[in-house]
C-alpha cells in the first residue's frame, strides 16, 4: 500500500494553495477590465490582416501585459528579431509566443465567463423510487419497440406496470 511521505502532501497543500490565489487573482483581474469597460468581444481578434480592427491598442495592452508575466528569457526570446536566430532559439520563441496566445485566451474566457454566469439553479436529484419507476418505463418502450422478442410483450408490460404500481 502507497503512503504519502510528507513533503508529497506539502506539495499538493502548495498546488491547492497557489491554485486558489490564482482565483482570487483571475477574480480581481475580471473586475478591473470590467470596471475599465472591457468586453470579451473587443479581444476577438480581426479575420483579416486587411479588416479594421478598432480595439487593436487594448489587445496590444493586454498582450503586452501577457509578456511582462513570462520568464526573461521567453521576454528577451520574444523581442528578437525571428531572422537572427538559430533553429532552436526559432522553436522556443514559437513556443512563447504560443504561451502568450494561450494566456491571452484565458483571460478573454475569464470575462465570457463573467459576463454570461453558469447557471445556480440547484440541481434536481431523483428519489431510488422514481428512478426504479424510470428504469421500468424504459423497459416497457425497449418491450414496445422491440419486434425480435421470444416471449409475450403484452404479458411482459403488464407484469411491469404491477411492478410500478407497487413502488408507487
Amino acid at each position: 500500500m502507497a503512503t504519502l511521505k510528507e513533503l508529497t502532501q506539502v506539495s499538493i497543500t502548495n498546488v491547492v494553495s497557489a491554485t486558489q490565489d490564482v482565483k482570487g487573482k483571475t477574480k480581481k483581474m475580471v473586475d478591473l477590465l470590467v470596471a475599465d469597460g472591457v468586453k470579451s468581444s473587443m479581444l476577438d481578434k480581426p479575420s483579416k490582416k486587411t479588416d479594421a480592427n478598432p480595439n487593436a491598442t487594448l489587445q496590444f495592452g493586454i498582450t503586452q501585459a501577457i509578456i511582462k508575466g513570462l520568464p526573461a528569457e521567453w521576454v528577451s526570446l520574444i523581442a528578437k528579431d525571428t531572422k537572427t536566430l538559430s533553429d532552436s532559439d526559432k522553436n522556443a520563441k514559437r513556443y512563447a509566443q504560443q504561451q502568450v496566445g494561450s494566456y491571452y485566451g484565458k483571460v478573454k474566457r475569464a470575462l465570457i465567463d463573467f459576463e454570461n454566469p453558469k447557471s445556480t439553479a440547484p440541481r434536481v436529484t431523483r428519489t431510488a423510487q422514481q428512478r426504479i419507476i424510470d428504469a421500468l418505463n424504459d423497459a416497457i418502450d425497449v418491450a414496445q419497440g422491440s419486434e425480435d422478442l421470444n416471449m409475450d410483450v403484452a404479458l411482459f408490460i403488464k407484469n411491469i406496470k404491477a411492478n410500478i404500481a407497487l413502488v408507487k
